[in-house]
């Protein structure tokens, strides 16, 4: 019953309940430092403003801040940059705006970066948490912003997986709908001056496989950005830490 609560985007999934937005800062030490709240409407890239103009009375100049893309936008990164701090985020997966980018990936040769499992410390010993994974990495110096593509061949598979298994989920809703029509003579009567024409269902064979259209060619890739030149596999650390 709140008064700013209202129907947005819902990360949940739940677009039949009303939400409030709820932004978080949070330090390199893990403790928050700022908590603002918007109207459940509100996207990520208008709420980031009320969020960095609260955090930033306590940064330091030249701290960096790490978003995802939600958040990515040309005028956030020049009002941080203007106000002499540093930003680490990730670019939007759009084709058309990565395809540039990996073919300056396919012809270039990149480094190699392998990232440990986490430890976590217990009562005298100390435990591997989540498995690593490798990454194959290009940096781009792109206009004073620098960009790092990354690819990793775990990523890869896990992501075709999903894709495959979302494709076959949407033509198993198909063949659902095929056998609902066949229940009816006719889906659909319309009135002419000889009579009622009717509206029949037919399935149109095809002789070749349908493509999965949820899979795009950008599969395994991702571009972080940042205003900081570093070293590419220390970005991909403070990105996954924050």
């Amino acid at each position: 019953m709140s008064e700013i609560a209202a129907y947005g985007y819902s990360k949940d999934k739940r677009p039949d309940k009303r939400q409030i937005a709820i932004g978080i800062s949070i330090g390199s030490n893990t403790i928050p430092a700022a908590i603002t709240i918007q109207k459940g409407n509100r996207n990520d890239k208008k709420h980031f403003v009320q969020t960095y103009n609260a955090v930033k009375r306590v940064l330091q100049k030249g701290s960096l801040l790490v978003f995802d893309c939600g958040a990515n936008t040309k005028e956030n990164k020049k009002r941080i940059v203007k106000d002499e701090y540093g930003y680490l985020t990730l670019r939007p997966k759009h084709v058309g705006t990565y395809r540039w980018y990996l073919d300056m990936f396919k012809s270039s040769v990149p480094i190699q970066i392998t990232i440990k499992p986490k430890v976590a410390e217990g009562e005298g010993y100390d435990t591997e948490v989540g498995s690593g994974r490798e990454y194959l990495c290009v940096k781009i110096n792109d206009d004073e912003e620098f960009k790092y593509v990354y690819f990793s061949k775990d990523l890869f598979e896990d992501q075709i997986r999903k894709k495959v298994k979302k494709f076959k989920r949407q033509i198993g809703k198909g063949n659902d709908l095929d056998k609902k029509a066949k229940k009816h003579k006719a889906i659909e009567m319309i009135p002419s001056d000889v009579g009622w024409i009717g509206i029949y269902p037919e399935i149109q064979k095809v002789l070749q496989t349908i493509d999965n259209p949820y899979i795009n060619g950008l599969d395994g890739f991702f571009i972080l950005e940042s205003s900081v030149d570093m070293d590419p596999e220390k970005a991909l650390l403070i990105y996954k830490d924050g």
